[in-house]
Protein backbone atom coordinates (compact mmCIF):
# COMPACT_ATOMS: atom_id res chain seq x y z
CA UNK A 1 0.00 0.00 0.00
CA UNK A 2 2.77 2.33 0.95
CA UNK A 3 4.71 1.44 -2.06
CA UNK A 4 2.31 2.34 -4.43
CA UNK A 5 1.02 5.76 -2.65
CA UNK A 6 4.69 6.77 -3.22
CA UNK A 7 4.85 6.07 -7.10
CA UNK A 8 1.53 8.10 -7.17
CA UNK A 9 3.34 11.08 -5.75
CA UNK A 10 5.87 11.37 -8.77
CA UNK A 11 4.33 14.32 -9.93
CA UNK A 12 5.13 15.86 -6.97
CA UNK A 13 8.77 14.91 -6.09
CA UNK A 14 8.58 17.11 -2.38
CA UNK A 15 5.74 15.15 -1.30
CA UNK A 16 7.25 11.97 -2.57
CA UNK A 17 10.17 12.86 -0.23
CA UNK A 18 8.55 13.32 2.70
CA UNK A 19 6.41 10.20 2.52
CA UNK A 20 9.57 8.58 1.95
CA UNK A 21 11.82 9.86 4.67
CA UNK A 22 8.87 8.30 6.85
CA UNK A 23 8.59 5.17 6.14
CA UNK A 24 12.43 5.11 6.23
CA UNK A 25 12.48 6.26 9.90
CA UNK A 26 11.18 2.74 10.24
CA UNK A 27 14.71 1.25 9.67
CA UNK A 28 15.76 2.29 12.92
CA UNK A 29 13.32 0.40 14.40
CA UNK A 30 14.69 -2.66 12.02
CA UNK A 31 12.52 -2.48 9.30
CA UNK A 32 13.60 -3.61 6.20
CA UNK A 33 13.17 -1.06 3.23
CA UNK A 34 13.47 -2.40 -0.52
CA UNK A 35 16.26 -1.38 -2.70
CA UNK A 36 13.90 0.51 -4.94
CA UNK A 37 12.50 2.90 -2.32
CA UNK A 38 16.30 3.14 -1.41
CA UNK A 39 17.35 3.90 -4.75
CA UNK A 40 14.45 6.53 -5.57
CA UNK A 41 15.13 8.08 -1.74
CA UNK A 42 18.83 8.97 -3.39
CA UNK A 43 17.81 10.21 -6.42
CA UNK A 44 15.13 12.65 -5.10
CA UNK A 45 17.78 13.86 -2.32
CA UNK A 46 20.31 14.57 -5.62
CA UNK A 47 17.87 16.18 -6.65
CA UNK A 48 15.95 18.13 -3.97
CA UNK A 49 18.75 18.36 -1.21
CA UNK A 50 21.87 17.58 -3.01
CA UNK A 51 23.89 18.52 0.70
CA UNK A 52 22.18 16.28 2.48
CA UNK A 53 23.24 13.02 -0.20
CA UNK A 54 26.56 12.92 1.98
CA UNK A 55 25.30 12.51 5.07
CA UNK A 56 22.17 10.42 4.16
CA UNK A 57 24.39 7.75 2.41
CA UNK A 58 27.15 8.11 5.40
CA UNK A 59 24.41 6.84 7.75
CA UNK A 60 22.59 4.14 6.23
CA UNK A 61 23.41 1.07 3.80
CA UNK A 62 22.19 1.37 0.32
CA UNK A 63 22.59 -0.12 -2.85
CA UNK A 64 26.43 0.69 -3.60
CA UNK A 65 26.46 0.49 -7.75
CA UNK A 66 22.67 1.67 -8.26
CA UNK A 67 23.13 4.95 -5.99
CA UNK A 68 26.69 5.42 -7.15
CA UNK A 69 25.36 5.24 -10.61
CA UNK A 70 22.79 7.79 -9.13
CA UNK A 71 24.93 10.28 -7.37
CA UNK A 72 27.35 10.18 -10.63
CA UNK A 73 24.23 11.26 -12.77
CA UNK A 74 23.52 14.38 -10.59
CA UNK A 75 27.21 15.13 -9.69
CA UNK A 76 26.76 14.58 -6.35
CA UNK A 77 31.21 14.23 -6.00
CA UNK A 78 31.45 13.55 -2.76
CA UNK A 79 28.75 11.24 -2.05
CA UNK A 80 29.84 10.00 -5.66
CA UNK A 81 33.41 9.71 -3.91
CA UNK A 82 32.22 8.18 -1.01
CA UNK A 83 30.80 5.16 -2.63
CA UNK A 84 33.59 4.29 -4.88
CA UNK A 85 36.06 4.57 -1.40
CA UNK A 86 33.56 1.77 -0.56
CA UNK A 87 33.72 0.15 -3.34
CA UNK A 88 37.03 0.02 -3.56
CA UNK A 89 38.33 2.57 -5.84
CA UNK A 90 40.24 4.68 -3.77
CA UNK A 91 42.20 6.59 -6.15
CA UNK A 92 38.96 7.59 -8.36
CA UNK A 93 37.39 8.57 -4.59
CA UNK A 94 40.53 10.60 -4.05
CA UNK A 95 40.51 12.16 -7.77
CA UNK A 96 36.91 13.16 -7.48
CA UNK A 97 37.48 14.52 -3.98
CA UNK A 98 40.29 17.03 -5.62
CA UNK A 99 38.02 17.66 -8.07
CA UNK A 100 35.36 18.92 -5.06
CA UNK A 101 38.18 21.08 -3.89
CA UNK A 102 39.49 22.69 -6.42
CA UNK A 103 35.66 23.81 -7.60
CA UNK A 104 35.00 25.18 -4.01
CA UNK A 105 38.35 26.97 -3.84
CA UNK A 106 37.40 28.56 -7.45
CA UNK A 107 34.10 29.44 -6.28
CA UNK A 108 35.58 31.51 -3.56
CA UNK A 109 38.38 33.03 -5.30
CA UNK A 110 35.74 34.15 -7.61
CA UNK A 111 33.55 35.75 -4.77
CA UNK A 112 36.66 37.74 -3.72
CA UNK A 113 37.57 38.72 -7.12
CA UNK A 114 33.66 39.98 -7.19
CA UNK A 115 34.05 41.91 -4.09
CA UNK A 116 37.31 43.64 -4.98
CA UNK A 117 35.54 44.96 -8.47
CA UNK A 118 32.77 46.11 -6.35
CA UNK A 119 35.10 47.99 -4.10
CA UNK A 120 37.07 49.00 -7.23
CA UNK A 121 34.00 51.11 -8.47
Amino acid sequence: MEITAIYHLENIPDLQLEYLKRILAKRDEGAEVPDNLLKLHIGLLCQLHPKEVLNEVKSYDYPLEDCMDICKKYEIKDAYAFFLEKNGNTFEALNNLLEVFMDSIQKKYRKVKERKSFSKG
